[in-house]
């Protein structure tokens, strides 16, 4: 019998470990947070689901930044989501093995009656 003998390039490893921005207090408090306040627009009484996904950068530091708009139905919808992400918990940066860094975060969220 011989045994294959495969050569593995380490420096084609990629180790850093990351941890991406998240809120403070982990998504499942902030989803609580978000369900407690997400209320529909003022005059809106037609739409039984909704759904705005917004992108944004949060920093080394953990500052929100570059609020982009991927998904929603109007602008009042919009600026509710905006509002809601604003005013919510505070971010935690992610992680790699320098520290913290910057990242892009992805967020769904639901207006549902």
């Amino acid at each position: 019998h011989t045994g294959a003998v495969q050569a593995v390039d380490l420096k084609e490893i990629d180790y850093s470990i990351t941890t991406g921005a998240e809120p403070e207090g982990g998504l499942e408090a902030y989803k609580i947070y978000m369900e407690e306040h997400l209320r529909f627009p003022a005059g809106d009484s037609i739409s039984n689901r909704e759904v705005v996904v917004l992108q944004f950068n949060v920093d080394a530091e953990g500052t929100i930044s570059s609020i982009a708009t991927l998904r929603s139905p109007d602008n009042q919808f919009t600026e509710v989501a905006i509002k809601l992400l604003e005013q919510g918990p505070s971010w935690n940066p992610a992680r790699d093995e320098n520290g913290n860094t910057d990242d892009v975060v992805r967020m769904r969220i639901v207006f549902k009656r």
